[in-house]
């Protein structure tokens, strides 16, 4: 088959991270795929080093009729079998361009319960956007059951999955501070601010000291400053460290990080979740989104209601002072995601999905499950 997927930006995110390695999985097998981002980022260097070509639009603002322009003739030229797309913008601009130049066989993965869909406005645009598209994947089931009705005949849930090979967690040797890391964009939806009012609840009562441990933001964003000022006011300057966009996650999750937490206000299923798990690194994560059908509580993670440091505080204290239940978390992580999230079992399901589109013609199912 010939793919080709439109993705809004090709920066650093969960979205971005999955469309590559389902590249190179497709790719292993055989397909020819082409990635087209709407805006240009630093991830593209990655794409082609796995000898995928990209192709990086410059959208300007909502209405861009120019590189609507540019994606349709973009699209008449490679003539894929499949467009794939990804993420708000992308969704609208990908179905609305693969439809002007007669890609008729679109389909949509639906990668979080999206915030911009409150404006009545874009929200009608995209479900009827969507009516374009002939299958829509679902991330989780409890993003499956956040879409408009009228489109979940279209709907086939397929969980995200990670390279569990890159994931290898090396000994730990024996430290005098621990690092608890949240990564992430430094936005409203991943939580920060309660993860600094339990931090503040946890260093005022009796343990564990301060110099016990350290917290690390890692990632950029809107909110930046605002944290950082938090965190001043809270007396927590010395605690937290602001890491910026870091292109060692995967070392830092096998050495460095030993507690990572999730305090999001909302998610689909998180990519740096699993990735955590699969490193063996005790997760403390909110009961948001699809992080329940991955985590059982106090099996293989520790769950939290969202906006609630107190409760954030406990399980944060807990797994502070209890080395075995860190490592026995981790141990257990890493096997839910072996079992369960896969990148070769989300590459395979994804294909299925691009054959029953194509109403079997350019993947059979023996040459999908190879």
């Amino acid at each position: 088959m010939k793919i080709c997927h439109v993705i809004t930006g090709l920066t650093f995110g969960g979205a971005q991270t999955l469309l590559l390695d389902l590249s190179r999985g497709a790719k292993e097998l055989g397909h020819d795929v082409h990635v087209i981002g709407l805006y240009p980022g630093p991830l593209r260097k990655r794409f082609e080093d796995h000898g995928i070509p990209v192709d990086e639009l410059d959208l300007k603002g909502l209405v861009d009729l120019k590189t609507l322009a540019r994606l349709v003739g973009r699209l008449k030229k490679l003539k894929p079998d499949i467009v794939h797309t990804h993420l708000g913008k992308a969704d609208t601009y990908g179905r609305v361009a693969a439809a002007i130049a007669g890609c008729r066989n679109i389909c949509t993965t639906c990668h979080n319960i999206e915030d911009w869909k409150a404006n009545p406005v874009l929200r009608i645009v995209d479900n009827q956007t969507a009516r374009l598209a002939k299958r829509i994947i679902s991330v989780s089931e409890n993003v499956t059951r956040s879409l408009d009705p009228r489109v979940l005949p279209k709907v086939r849930t397929i969980y995200n999955g990670i390279d569990v090979t890159q994931f290898r967690p090396r000994p730990r040797a024996p430290k005098d501070r621990l690092v608890l890391a949240v990564i992430g964009r430094l936005e409203e939806q991943k939580g920060h601010t309660y993860l600094l009012q339990a931090l503040e609840i946890l260093i005022k009562r009796e343990s564990p000291a301060p110099g016990a441990f350290e917290v690390w933001f890692i990632g950029t964003g809107s909110l930046e400053g605002q944290l950082r000022e938090e965190a001043a006011k809270r007396s927590l300057s010395s605690l937290v460290h602001f890491k910026g966009v870091r292109s060692d996650v995967h070392e830092l999750l096998g050495s460095e990080i030993d507690v990572l937490v999730l305090p999001s206000l909302w998610e689909g299923l998180p990519i740096v979740l699993l990735e955590g798990m699969a490193a063996e690194v005790p997760v403390i994560a909110t009961a948001v989104g699809g992080v329940p059908e991955v985590i059982t509580h106090d099996v293989d993670g520790l769950l939290v209601p969202p906006k609630d440091p107190e409760r954030l505080a406990a399980a944060v204290r807990a797994l502070l002072a209890d080395e075995n239940k860190r490592r026995a978390l981790g141990q257990k992580a890493r096997r839910t995601i072996e079992d369960r999230f896969s990148i070769q079992n989300t590459t395979r399901a994804y294909l299925d999905v691009y054959a029953s589109i194509l109403g079997g013609r350019g993947a059979s199912a023996s040459a999908v499950a190879r």
